[in-house]
């Protein structure tokens, strides 16, 4: 049997007509679709605004840029105090202080991660700005610069090349030194 549908001039909303009785139906769905075996065609439209798969895109681009602010701030505190360190221990020790503090990231992260205490997201943006914000730090080129001017164009050149990558490293045999073993297709 085949019951009537009454469509709106608006298109939002539609009334069945079924046993003498009106039902108002406000329809979620997106696209036309057949319902029961009664022959009926709903065709609806979205609802305004953000549909879910774009919200979703929305909140987690949010949820990385915060966690790369967080990472920032978290570099420079370490940096700071690593730059005042710096005129006291020798640059190749603060070379390796920075790998350690890489390491000791990863883990973190990991940990983080693990616990499920924040996002995945948040917890991947804090990493990419932890080693985003040491290398953009105003003591990082200063720092080989001054090297240079020492004639040690060896370390000068592991600061301003080898450092980003070494910290990378660091950071991943941190980050996958506490995870399960992967699991690959």
């Amino acid at each position: 049997m085949t019951v009537p549908v009454w469509r709106s001039i608006k298109g939002n909303t539609e009334m069945e007509l079924s046993d003498n009785r009106r039902d108002w139906l406000m329809a979620p769905t997106v696209e036309g679709r057949e319902l029961g075996d009664g022959g009926i065609v709903s065709t609806t439209i979205q609802p305004p605004g953000l549909g879910p798969a774009k919200r979703g895109k929305v909140m987690e681009f949010v949820v990385v840029v915060l966690g790369l602010l967080i990472g920032r701030g978290w570099t420079w505190t370490f940096a700071s105090g690593l730059s005042s360190l710096a005129g006291v221990a020798p640059p190749a020790l603060t070379l390796i202080l920075y790998v350690v503090i890489a390491v000791v990231t990863g883990i973190a992260i990991s940990e983080l991660e693990r616990r499920a205490a924040f996002p995945s997201e948040i917890v991947h943006g804090a990493a990419v700005g932890f080693i985003a914000g040491f290398i953009s730090h105003p003591w990082f080129v200063p720092q080989a610069a001054r090297i240079y001017r020492r004639r040690q164009v060896k370390l000068a050149i592991a600061y301003l090349l080898l450092l980003p990558a070494l910290t990378w490293s660091a950071l991943l045999g941190g980050y996958l030194s506490c995870r399960p073993v992967l699991s690959l297709p």
